[in-house]
Protein backbone atom coordinates (compact mmCIF):
# COMPACT_ATOMS: atom_id res chain seq x y z
CA UNK A 1 0.00 0.00 0.00
CA UNK A 2 1.11 3.54 -0.69
CA UNK A 3 -0.42 6.97 -0.22
CA UNK A 4 -2.21 8.41 -3.25
CA UNK A 5 -2.35 12.09 -4.22
CA UNK A 6 -5.22 12.77 -1.78
CA UNK A 7 -3.33 11.16 1.10
CA UNK A 8 -5.49 8.03 1.17
CA UNK A 9 -4.02 4.55 1.18
CA UNK A 10 -4.17 2.99 -2.27
CA UNK A 11 -3.28 -0.48 -3.45
CA UNK A 12 0.13 -0.73 -5.09
CA UNK A 13 0.03 -0.35 -8.86
CA UNK A 14 0.15 -3.66 -10.68
CA UNK A 15 3.60 -4.67 -11.74
CA UNK A 16 4.33 -4.53 -15.43
CA UNK A 17 4.57 -7.81 -17.30
CA UNK A 18 8.08 -9.22 -17.63
CA UNK A 19 10.05 -7.79 -20.51
CA UNK A 20 10.80 -10.34 -23.19
CA UNK A 21 14.45 -10.19 -24.13
CA UNK A 22 15.13 -10.55 -27.83
CA UNK A 23 18.52 -10.45 -29.51
CA UNK A 24 19.53 -6.95 -30.53
CA UNK A 25 20.35 -6.48 -34.19
CA UNK A 26 23.19 -4.02 -34.43
CA UNK A 27 22.68 -3.37 -38.13
CA UNK A 28 19.60 -3.58 -40.31
CA UNK A 29 19.62 -6.22 -43.07
CA UNK A 30 20.49 -3.78 -45.94
CA UNK A 31 23.57 -2.71 -44.02
CA UNK A 32 24.54 -6.34 -43.51
CA UNK A 33 24.21 -6.91 -47.26
CA UNK A 34 26.47 -3.93 -48.02
CA UNK A 35 29.05 -5.17 -45.53
CA UNK A 36 28.97 -8.62 -47.12
CA UNK A 37 29.52 -7.09 -50.58
CA UNK A 38 32.52 -5.15 -49.28
CA UNK A 39 33.99 -8.14 -47.40
CA UNK A 40 33.83 -10.42 -50.43
CA UNK A 41 34.95 -7.70 -52.89
CA UNK A 42 31.89 -8.37 -55.06
CA UNK A 43 31.29 -6.80 -58.46
CA UNK A 44 28.36 -4.40 -58.17
CA UNK A 45 26.27 -2.03 -60.24
CA UNK A 46 25.60 1.30 -58.56
CA UNK A 47 22.64 3.34 -59.81
CA UNK A 48 22.77 7.03 -58.85
CA UNK A 49 19.77 9.02 -57.66
CA UNK A 50 20.09 11.27 -60.73
CA UNK A 51 19.69 9.03 -63.81
CA UNK A 52 21.58 11.54 -66.00
CA UNK A 53 24.74 10.81 -63.97
CA UNK A 54 25.16 7.39 -65.54
CA UNK A 55 25.75 3.98 -64.02
CA UNK A 56 28.87 2.85 -62.13
CA UNK A 57 30.08 -0.74 -62.30
CA UNK A 58 33.00 -1.90 -60.19
CA UNK A 59 34.35 -3.95 -57.30
CA UNK A 60 33.02 -2.94 -53.89
CA UNK A 61 36.19 -2.10 -51.96
CA UNK A 62 34.61 -0.78 -48.80
CA UNK A 63 32.19 1.53 -47.05
CA UNK A 64 32.19 3.79 -44.03
CA UNK A 65 29.80 4.52 -41.17
CA UNK A 66 27.77 6.87 -43.40
CA UNK A 67 27.45 4.15 -46.10
CA UNK A 68 29.61 6.03 -48.58
CA UNK A 69 30.85 3.35 -50.99
CA UNK A 70 34.33 2.90 -52.46
CA UNK A 71 34.51 1.15 -55.85
CA UNK A 72 37.73 -0.20 -57.35
CA UNK A 73 38.27 -0.62 -61.12
CA UNK A 74 35.00 1.18 -61.82
CA UNK A 75 33.44 1.92 -65.18
CA UNK A 76 31.19 4.95 -65.55
CA UNK A 77 28.61 4.64 -68.31
CA UNK A 78 26.87 7.94 -69.03
CA UNK A 79 24.10 7.89 -71.66
CA UNK A 80 25.31 9.38 -74.94
CA UNK A 81 29.05 9.08 -74.26
CA UNK A 82 31.82 6.49 -74.20
CA UNK A 83 32.33 4.50 -70.96
CA UNK A 84 35.22 5.77 -68.85
CA UNK A 85 37.28 3.78 -66.36
CA UNK A 86 38.19 4.97 -62.88
CA UNK A 87 40.80 3.15 -60.77
CA UNK A 88 39.20 4.15 -57.45
CA UNK A 89 36.06 6.17 -56.75
CA UNK A 90 34.25 7.25 -53.58
CA UNK A 91 30.48 7.62 -54.00
CA UNK A 92 28.52 9.57 -51.41
CA UNK A 93 25.66 7.62 -49.87
CA UNK A 94 23.07 10.34 -50.50
CA UNK A 95 23.66 10.09 -54.27
CA UNK A 96 23.05 6.32 -54.45
CA UNK A 97 19.61 5.06 -55.44
CA UNK A 98 20.38 1.33 -55.68
CA UNK A 99 23.27 -1.13 -55.44
CA UNK A 100 23.06 -4.71 -56.61
CA UNK A 101 25.66 -7.45 -57.08
CA UNK A 102 26.59 -8.82 -60.48
CA UNK A 103 26.43 -12.62 -60.60
CA UNK A 104 29.75 -14.17 -61.74
CA UNK A 105 29.99 -14.53 -65.50
CA UNK A 106 27.10 -12.16 -66.18
CA UNK A 107 27.23 -8.82 -67.98
CA UNK A 108 26.48 -5.89 -65.67
CA UNK A 109 23.99 -4.14 -67.96
CA UNK A 110 21.87 -6.03 -70.47
CA UNK A 111 21.43 -4.25 -73.79
CA UNK A 112 18.25 -5.10 -75.65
Amino acid sequence: MHRGSAGRLCPAPPSSPPVRRTPLLLMPPPALELCALARTASRVVLWPADPRSGVLTGTCAGLDEFFNVVLRDATLEVPGSEPSTLPLVLVRADTIAMIHPIPPGESPIHSE
